[in-house]
């Protein structure tokens, strides 16, 4: 089973130049080749990886700024653009501006990595072109390495290993029959049939107050200046405090409670479609992420995780003058208990194909 493990760098100012030079580099190659794509659709022709990876050799010896970035770390870009295009559409698929887009790159070629423990703390990493960096040794690696990630995030560089752990996933799950319904809202991040609340502060109160004052100082700086950069850089290390807390939330709740539920009823709340003229709908920002944690434990232990779409619902009911939701047994769905119990009848009652992820309307194979 593959599993990813992320560390923190200790770079080197020269590292972390070369780590910056990469990033810009591939977001080019991106960029370059997004809009060399869509050139060709607007003809009605089709450009793919192949070619790609052809015209990029071509490419290396009319600018030799691009031999500056490891070989492999470009074809990756080329291959995640390319599968991305595939997935979601040419025009579809975004740019990577300088401004919003963190560096990342990926060296896909595991022969070409080597990682080695220096103490309890410390472990050194040997990657093309950047060579031995150290890294903070938080976790056991526990599997072979099949690729590794050079990302920036908040102002700090980790390297994600793709881990091949060999694990087994069990033929079946150890409480067979037992279910779950799951509401995410806005007051309250996930609550479940069972009548269990989770939710957490992802934010201080020291950092409300130094975010808002850093807000302020940003919309007074002048566009361009030192000072600007350098209050956006503050504003991203609080940010990626809060994201990271965000994030250990939703895996560490989806881990319990699909590890106690063989079938978990995710409801879809369409905001689109429920929000009406002057209606504001703010959705929790970690109830907004919790599916995703979710259906990754749900994959690791082939559980079905379910996301009924609009069509399930209506199969309950219909809409009210008070746009309140009403099933077949007569619930509210104003109340994020009476909303899971009919997720959770609609999920169980045989809608949810077996085998199968429902996700935001779409059907995955799992």
């Amino acid at each position: 089973m593959l599993s990813g493990r992320r560390y923190l760098l200790d770079l080197s100012s020269e590292q972390e130049e070369m780590c910056e030079e990469f990033g810009g580099i591939c977001r080019s190659v991106w960029n370059t080749a997004l809009e060399q794509r869509r050139e060709y659709r607007r003809r009605g022709a089709w450009m793919n990886y192949v070619p790609h990876c052809a015209e990029l050799a071509d490419a290396k010896r009319e600018h030799p700024w691009l031999k500056a970035a490891p070989s492999h770390a470009l074809q990756q870009t080329l291959k995640d653009l390319d599968r991305a295009c595939r997935d979601h559409g040419t025009f579809t698929v975004r740019w990577r501006s300088k401004a919003r887009w963190s560096p990342s790159f990926r060296f896909p070629d595991a022969q070409q990595i080597s990682v080695e423990r220096l103490g309890r703390k410390w472990g050194r990493v040997k990657l093309p072109k950047l060579g031995r960096v150290r890294f903070r040794w938080s976790r056991p690696l526990g599997g072979e390495i099949r690729s590794a990630t050079v990302s920036r995030k908040g102002g700090r560089w980790f390297v994600s290993f793709l881990v091949d752990d060999r694990a087994a996933a069990p033929e079946r799950h150890a409480m067979p029959g037992t279910a779950v319904g799951i509401d995410r809202g806005v007051k309250t991040a996930v609550v479940t049939s069972d009548g269990d609340f989770h939710d957490r502060p992802f934010i201080t109160a020291g950092e409300s107050v130094r975010y808002r004052r850093l807000q302020q100082r940003l919309t007074r700086s002048k566009r361009g200046s030192a000072n600007r950069h350098k209050t956006i850089r503050a504003i991203g290390r609080i940010m990626s405090r809060v994201s990271d807390r965000r994030g250990d939330f939703c895996a560490q709740r989806a881990a319990r409670i699909v590890a106690k539920n063989a079938l978990v009823v995710l409801e879809d709340l369409r905001i689109s479609g429920i929000a009406g003229p002057g209606m504001v709908w703010i959705f929790n920002d970690a109830a907004s992420q919790f599916p995703r944690p979710c259906q990754v434990s749900g994959l690791d232990l082939r559980r079905r995780v379910s996301d009924p779409a609009a069509g399930t619902l209506s199969d309950c009911g219909g809409w009210a003058a008070s746009h309140t939701w009403l099933c077949q047994g007569q619930l509210s769905w104003k109340r994020p208990a009476d909303a899971v119990t009919c997720a959770l009848r609609g999920g169980v009652g045989g809608r949810v194909a077996a085998g199968h992820l429902h996700v935001g309307g779409r059907r995955t194979r799992s």
